[in-house]
């Protein structure tokens, strides 16, 4: 097990500043921040009995924009994109060269805009990945990336289309070992 306590300070960061916004668009300009502060904790976790593992990881982050003169509505506010939470957790079975597992991962809300006006949704997905060898060489290889077809949301563009992160992917190959 491993616990992380972390204090960033970024000074003279760059953030996308909002000029105007309507229903339908958004005008924004690059513009210098004082600093964009964040603290919090990493907390990663694992355990195996033989053949059987498990792995768990969290992080929680508190950031905050420091803002004055042309960005001072940003003062306090979070940075966009930035999500409070994240969290995974994984079982996996191996044996020899093969193997098997599952990943479930959940990101919480965040900001898509610098006025945190406009949030994306929390999403949950699940990976699952598996090997099986052919020859003491060859080994197929299964993966499925969102397995259950979960909306990711990316961003949020002209209004109201909101943007996806990676839809389920499934991936199937061989993997060749000379030995």
């Amino acid at each position: 097990m491993a616990a992380t306590y972390f204090y960033n300070r970024l000074k003279d960061a760059i953030a996308n500043v909002t000029l105007s916004s309507t229903a339908t668009s958004a005008s924004r300009v690059r513009r210098n921040l004082d600093a964009i502060r964040a603290h919090g904790f990493e907390i990663d976790a694992a355990y195996r009995s033989g053949p059987v593992g498990v792995q768990a990881s969290w992080s929680h982050v508190n950031s905050t924009v420091d803002a004055s003169a042309a960005a001072i509505a940003l003062d306090g506010l979070r940075p966009a994109q930035t999500p409070r939470d994240q969290v995974s957790a994984t079982v996996d079975w191996r044996r020899d060269a093969a193997a098997a597992s599952l990943t479930v991962r959940h990101v919480a809300r965040q900001f898509d805009d610098d006025q945190n006006s406009r949030s994306l949704d929390p999403a949950t997905t699940l990976d699952a990945y598996a090997a099986y060898p052919i020859t003491r060489a060859l080994v197929v290889e299964a993966r499925a990336e969102n397995l259950f077809d979960e909306t990711v949301e990316a961003g949020i563009s002209s209004g109201t289309i909101v943007e996806r992160a990676t839809p389920r992917t499934l991936w199937i190959g061989l993997r060749y070992a000379m030995r």
